[in-house]
């Protein structure tokens, strides 16, 4: 965990550089480190971050750059996931300003952006007022930041929390397959394959033992490029056949997030305990 020192958080947002700020990332990079933070509720936990992009990133996004940026958390005791962007009630809605045939013949662009933004991040992403550990992340189309596990500690401010609803896939086709490649412990994948019209999400992941079987070891996360959709599921050592190395399962990515059905890249990524998949890009059914 990147701990900092203490600071007072002045809102939910805001935007400059501060002492505990981490450097500018390459582009195209995310970055941020947790302080703990005092507000006018009480305890709490400061998100200080930084991005740094240029092209697509800037044509996609124009002067909302920064609001188009993820949060996440995940949960490590019961699974559930918590997200926004930085887009505020008082804010239009985040348009795509260039069209993805555009960018595919567009040259490398030579200018970027770079700046800091900061967050009181229990209340931005609604989170209960229990003192629970989270795996927190940064997170934009194909880029995604370093992922921190941390502690946030209890504020009965908060209230009951509000998590995303949770995608409900029955009967997981968990598998066992042989010719999946050699990999460290805990790693994990993610592929996509057509079958009959459909597109598949494949992963695998190679399990470490654990020591509360109830609790999620694996989180996969899908989000929208252009209608913002955002879907989840989360998977319980328990739920997982003995005996599995490496455990493999597909499912249908329409399965997994809702779209409003126009035409757009959805990015999915697939987390353990301690790895996290390559993002993989695909085109909405």
């Amino acid at each position: 965990m990147s701990t900092v020192s203490a600071i007072n958080v002045p809102e939910t947002v805001w935007y400059s550089q501060m002492p505990q700020s981490p450097p500018k990332p390459e582009p195209p990079g995310l970055a941020f480190r947790i302080a703990d933070a005092v507000s006018e509720s009480g305890a709490t936990i400061a998100l200080l971050a930084a991005y740094h992009l240029g092209t697509p990133y800037l044509e996609y996004y124009g002067g909302q750059i920064s609001r188009a940026i993820h949060v996440v958390a995940v949960n490590l005791k019961n699974g559930h996931v918590y997200h926004s962007d930085l887009n505020g009630p008082d804010h239009p809605p985040i348009m795509i300003e260039a069209t993805d045939e555009d960018m595919a013949s567009a040259p490398p662009g030579s200018s970027s952006e770079s700046a800091f933004f900061n967050a009181d991040l229990p209340v931005l992403l609604g989170l209960p007022k229990e003192a629970e550990s989270y795996k927190v992340f940064l997170w934009l189309d194909d880029i995604i930041s370093n992922i921190e596990t941390i502690k946030v500690p209890e504020n009965s401010a908060r209230g009951k929390g509000r998590p995303v609803k949770r995608i409900a896939i029955r009967n997981m086709p968990f598998a066992a397959d042989p010719t999946a490649p050699t990999s460290r412990p805990d790693a994990v994948t993610l592929i996509q394959t057509e079958k009959s019209g459909d597109k598949l999400l494949n992963a695998s992941w190679f399990p470490t033992p654990v020591r509360h079987p109830e609790q999620p070891v694996l989180w996969l996360l899908a989000t929208g490029h252009r209608d913002r959709s955002f879907g989840w599921l989360s998977v319980n050592a328990n739920e997982i056949p003995k005996g599995l190395s490496p455990v493999t399962f597909s499912l249908k990515i329409q399965d997994l997030i809702k779209t409003t059905g126009v035409k757009q890249k959805i990015f999915a990524v697939l987390i353990s305990a301690g790895s996290v998949s390559d993002i993989l890009v695909l085109q909405a059914p």
